[in-house]
């Protein structure tokens, strides 16, 4: 028999980028820094009374997108001073949003709140003769990677365009988890996680970045990638 998927909800928020799993993200939370990534303090308060700190975040236009943490309070420690009024988060599982509308019977502060139905979006279950590849792909990624970084070709940080973000009025640095997120991906799944944490970094245009995301293949999303 088929598998059933299992739907929820959560409050939908739109980005000019697009976030992807693992990605340290670092967002205003009021219209003082004037940045194009925000979510109201008083939704994030809603977040998490209702919904353990989680919403649903998507890119222009998208459909598939991912669960973003927030960060409490800035329970973790950073050496980089976070400024008032903006938060921190990190990008969880793939969703994708079957259908959504703004809740009369869900208010925060009077306003009501724009709810997605979502469900899980999983990858493809390779073949062993595929899943070989993919290794060895990213093997080559990753030479490929250092040696391009070794000739000064381009600095791997984490990369939305300028014309999505308008700049950021926080150093990515303050993310308390940044050095943890920072480091590519180890074990069993780091193959299939390298193409996130590649994408992440390099500068793709949005288009690009949403494709890749919604992508259930392992092997493709790295071919796409590199």
């Amino acid at each position: 028999l088929p598998k059933m998927s299992v739907a929820w909800r959560l409050p939908l928020i739109r980005f000019p980028t697009v976030i992807f799993p693992l990605q340290p993200v670092t967002f205003c939370t009021s219209l003082a820094h004037g940045g194009s990534m925000r979510i109201p303090q008083n939704l994030l308060s809603y977040a998490w009374r209702e919904h353990e700190g989680k919403v649903a975040v998507f890119g222009p236009c998208a459909r598939i997108g991912v669960e973003l943490r927030v960060l409490y309070d800035q329970v973790l420690e950073s050496t980089v001073m976070t400024p008032v009024g903006m938060a921190h988060g990190v990008g969880n599982a793939r969703v994708r949003v079957l259908r959504s509308r703004l809740s009369e019977d869900i208010r925060v502060d009077g306003t009501p709140v724009h709810m997605a139905e979502l469900e899980a979006v999983d990858d493809e279950v390779l073949s062993a003769a595929r899943a070989s590849r993919l290794e060895d792909d990213a093997e080559r990624a990753l030479r490929l990677l250092d040696l391009a970084l070794e000739r000064c070709d381009f600095e791997l940080e984490l990369c939305n365009l300028d014309e999505e973000l308008n700049g950021s009025p926080c150093d990515p640095r303050a993310h308390p988890m940044w050095a943890e997120l920072d480091e590519r991906p180890s074990g069993s799944a780091s193959a299939a996680q390298l193409s996130y944490w590649l994408a992440s970094r390099l500068p793709l245009t949005t288009g690009l970045r949403s494709s890749i995301l919604a992508l259930r293949c392992p092997l493709k999303r790295m071919h796409d990638v590199t």
